[in-house]
């Protein structure tokens, strides 16, 4: 299926890595049980980025490399007849991203059928079915790969103690779930049912770790093997909140005050006032060597989102640090992530 190329020889003190996460899944968060209706976001996305690629590249004279997580998980299955199916029936297209040295990594949500009530339950506070979501769809992207997936995210950022041991005894090698100072957060019940309470991250660290065996929280310096937890690049967003949105939460139950903060992961697809925020508190005030940006498929079908996109890579291609301890921007997977840091 093709080997990623690795990148030319570089002190990585010239860089800073940046690790693209593509969420690959359907374009409505309802899916309606054997209605198997193509990824539009997804399809979309495969024009756009190759454009993208090849202006980065360009700019930057190395390669461009990102992670693309589908969705293979017990929803994906009950809803197309496969857990594998994305990976089937867009084999083709995501054999020509690994032949680019991109990585096909996995995204799982614990949605569970509950057919006496005709809805989906994402069911976070049964850890045991948590587990089996992350079972079946290791199991599935070993059926259509021949070999393990690298790295996995879950749905809302979620983590615990046991996810990381199914994880790391399932022999995958990178975790994007943690979301460093976000605090404790029940999950909103909107139009579909959701269980659980988010996890606590306000004392997670900030740059790559190997967690010790029996605390996730914490690094281990000394292991040398096992699961590399990359926490996600996040930072406290300032927001004015204006009339529309302040009803819409008010109605929903969730209403914050006039102008709010909270910690958020950086989203490549962001208003790029709030984006190029986040960059400068990431990499001047934490001083951090590295960042990671989120997005879904489903954005490439929004056209505001797209100018989005280039406004804030443009951005970043044209950044200038307030110390030159850094050239450029490199677009990595997380494996050359942690190689470009210097940490394998």
């Amino acid at each position: 299926m093709g080997e990623s190329i690795p990148y030319a020889t570089t002190p990585a003190c010239n860089y800073i890595p940046a690790l693209l996460e593509i969420h690959t899944e359907p374009d409505g968060e309802y899916l309606h049980l054997g209605q198997k209706l193509p990824w539009q976001g997804f399809e979309r996305s495969l024009p756009f980025i190759r454009h993208l690629r090849q202006h980065i590249s360009d700019h930057l004279d190395a390669p461009t490399h990102l992670l693309w997580s589908v969705r293979v998980d017990p929803q994906i299955a009950q809803t197309y007849g496969r857990a594998e199916w994305a990976l089937e029936y867009y084999n083709e297209q995501l054999s020509d991203l690994r032949q680019v040295g991109d990585e096909i990594g996995l995204h799982v949500h614990p949605y569970r059928w509950e057919a006496s009530q005709g809805l989906w339950l994402e069911d976070y506070a049964n850890s045991d079915w948590v587990d089996e979501c992350i079972q079946v769809a290791v199991a599935a992207y070993q059926q259509g790969y021949g070999c393990l997936p690298k790295t996995i995210s879950v749905g809302r950022n979620w983590i615990s103690q046991s996810t990381v041991n199914l994880v790391e005894s399932l022999g995958l090698e990178f975790d994007l779930s943690v979301i460093p100072g976000r605090p404790s957060v029940r999950f909103y019940q909107s139009e579909k049912n959701i269980t659980g309470i988010g996890p606590d991250y306000t004392d997670f660290p900030c740059v790559p770790y190997r967690p010790q065996v029996d605390n996730f929280r914490s690094a281990d310096p000394d292991r040398q093997q096992g699961l590399w937890i990359i926490p996600l690049s996040s930072g406290l967003r300032f927001q004015a909140q204006g009339v529309l949105p302040r009803l819409y939460q008010y109605l929903r139950g969730t209403q914050r005050t006039r102008n709010y903060q909270r910690i958020s992961k950086l989203y490549l697809a962001d208003r790029p006032d709030i984006f190029r925020q986040l960059v400068q508190i990431l990499l001047e005030e934490k001083s951090l060597s590295y960042l990671t940006m989120i997005m879904r498929s489903h954005q490439f079908l929004n056209n505001k989102a797209q100018q989005n996109i280039l406004a804030n890579v443009k951005y970043l291609l044209n950044y200038e640090p307030m110390y030159a301890r850094h050239q450029n921007f490199i677009f990595s997977t997380p494996s050359e992530l942690v190689t470009l840091l210097g940490y394998t």
